[in-house]
This record gives structure tokens, sequence and C-alpha cells, in this order.
């Protein structure tokens, strides 16, 4: 952005770049809670020395761009700053959605948490998808359920039009994984020393 004051300019600017932030985390924490996010201030990539099996990552460049016609400016349509904002953030999101689905597959295909569809119908794939969970204990104590995200709606309405042989199955394993999720934390929590 050009404008003749330099102080003007800058607080534009940094205005916009605050919006824009706050705008893209919001639409990721559609998909990403706040607290299964993390910020990472230095360097290129992380690693868990302590976990050999955990997942060595990197940061990735995201970019975005816009461009607006001059007859926009001169013609003084601020709506350019509306359209400007909600495209950027549309391609962040297409961006961050790409790379966590692209990050959950190169993961699950590295660790063999995978499922062969072929030859079955989605609920079937679904369950079998689902034994191969495992759910965790957050902070809190409480029991960590999986997200389910899913191509469109008909996947939905394919798992919820199930007989009730399925859902009481569904819901066996489920149970089943909580407690194996709380029996894991007594296990982790046992290892450490308590102090009196």
């Amino acid at each position: 952005m050009f404008f003749e004051f330099r102080p003007e300019t800058e607080a534009l600017s940094e205005s916009f770049a605050k919006l824009l932030v706050r705008q893209i985390g919001q639409k990721v924490g559609e998909r990403i809670p706040r607290e299964n996010r993390q910020t990472y201030s230095h360097g290129r990539s992380w690693q868990h020395p302590a976990n050999e099996k955990a997942f060595v990552g990197e940061l990735k460049t995201q970019s975005a761009e816009y461009s607006t016609h001059f007859s926009e400016i001169a013609d003084g349509d601020f709506g350019v700053i509306t359209r400007m904002i909600a495209s950027v953030v549309k391609q962040f999101d297409e961006a961050a959605a790409k790379m966590l689905y692209s990050t959950v597959a190169e993961i699950c295909d590295a660790t063999g948490q995978t499922v062969d569809a072929k030859g079955k119908s989605f609920p079937d794939a679904f369950l079998e998808a689902f034994r191969k969970l495992e759910f965790v204990v957050g902070r809190d104590g409480t029991v960590s359920l999986p997200e389910i995200h899913v191509g469109n709606m008909d996947m939905v309405k394919q798992l919820e039009s199930m007989g009730e042989e399925y859902h009481r199955e569904f819901e066996r394993l489920k149970e089943e994984k909580v407690a194996h999720a709380k029996a894991q934390e007594a296990i982790r929590k046992a290892k450490f020393r308590r102090r009196n």
C-alpha cells in the first residue's frame, strides 16, 4: 500500500495484518481447535528426541495473492478491502486444509493406520478405521474423542442409516477405547514419582 503519509500507511498495514491473522485463525479454528495448535517462533523444523516414533515436521510456506483494479481505487470503492480480506482468508484456509489432510494421510501411511476400502461400503470401512484408532486422555483428565471429517454429507447419512446392530457395535467399541485410554493414562502416570 502506498500513501503519502508514512505513519498512517504503517498503521493501516499493521491493522490490516492483525485483522488478517485474526480472521485466518478463526477460519483455521473451524478444523483445528485452538488448544491443538501451537505457535513456532524460530527455526524451520522440529522433532521429539524422546520419542523416536514421533513425526518430524518442518514449516511449509503458505501464501495468498490478491489483485485489484486501479478503477476500484480511483472510484473510492472501499469494498475492495472486504473482498481482499475474504479472498486471502479463503486462500489460506484452502492451503491449510490441503496441508492438514496431506499430513494426516502421510502419517497414516507411514504408521500403517490405513484401511483398504475396496469392495467395502463406507460404513464398513469407517468401522474398520474406527477399530484402529487410539483415544487419549487430555490434560483435564477426560478422554478426547476423535473428530470425524468426511468428504460430503452423504457419507454421514450412510452412517446414520445403519441399523441398530451397527450403532450398538460402534458404541461398544467406543466404550472399550475410552476404558483403554484411561488404563494407559494410569500406567503413564504411575511412572512418575509423587512428592508428598
